[in-house]
């Protein structure tokens, strides 16, 4: 599995700042899946997450929530996964 978590940093773009992607192994009964394109986190994928990323849309540097591909640049492939998730249960 790998994984991102969101840290506050208020030089962060909305002041969440997302960590490498890092890989693990986990042992759980039910592991609460994490919608990466849930940009505001309030458990849905909707027009303000969309707001979110065509507000930082091309933008380049790492720490944007937007960037769901953890790519370094917010783009069509971040505006994709977003596409791709919305309206989805998180």
């Amino acid at each position: 599995r790998y994984f991102q978590w969101r840290v506050s940093d208020p030089s962060a773009a909305e002041g969440v700042a997302l960590s490498q992607v890092a890989a693990a192994t986990f042992f759980c009964g039910e592991c609460e899946q994490i919608c990466l394109a849930d940009l505001d986190a309030d458990g849905a994928v909707d027009f303000n997450d969309l707001n979110i990323l065509l507000d930082h849309y091309q933008a380049v540097g790492l720490g944007f929530a937007a960037d769901i591909d953890g790519d370094g640049k917010v783009d069509f492939a971040d505006l994709n996964l977003l596409l791709g998730a919305f309206n989805q249960p998180c």
